[in-house]
């Protein structure tokens, strides 16, 4: 899909109304009803791809990118190779830890941003042959 405006053209919202309705087979009254549904079907719902929910595996797992993690991981192979039994536990339960900890945080605030996101319903004032209120998925691409 092309953008709205290229460097060279104006801003939809600082041009006259009534040539931008025009240009875009619109008028006062907005969109024909028929013709909103034939640019809905043409050009799909005004909608942000949904996001695939990462897994409680991959949250684990992702626990463990940070680098001061795996630096205290390669520590405690260090003590293990060295036979320092009672450090390396401690490094490793450190490290238990603080991924257990950073999991949990990052795994209740995923679900409460999908809770969040699944209880907005955007909706916007729109024209179809007359003022209406439509959900924003509703609102057609200009073209």
């Amino acid at each position: 899909m092309k953008p709205p405006f290229s460097d060279t053209e104006t801003a939809h919202w600082s041009r006259d109304p009534s040539k931008l309705m025009a240009e875009l087979g619109s008028g006062d009254r907005g969109l024909p009803s028929a013709e909103a549904a034939e640019r809905l079907r043409r050009h799909g719902a005004n909608s942000v791809e949904e996001q695939r929910p990462v897994t409680a595996l991959r949250l684990l797992l992702r626990q463990f990118e940070s680098p001061l993690v795996l630096i205290l991981v390669f520590g405690a192979l260090i003590s293990m190779v060295l036979r320092d039994w009672v450090e390396a536990s401690i490094i490793l339960a450190i490290v238990l830890g603080s991924t257990l900890l950073g999991f949990a945080q990052e795994h209740r605030a995923s679900a409460a941003v999908a809770a969040r996101i699944a209880s907005i319903s955007a909706c916007a004032v729109g024209s179809r042959s007359a003022s209406v209120r439509l959900p924003a998925r509703a609102i057609v691409s200009p073209s």
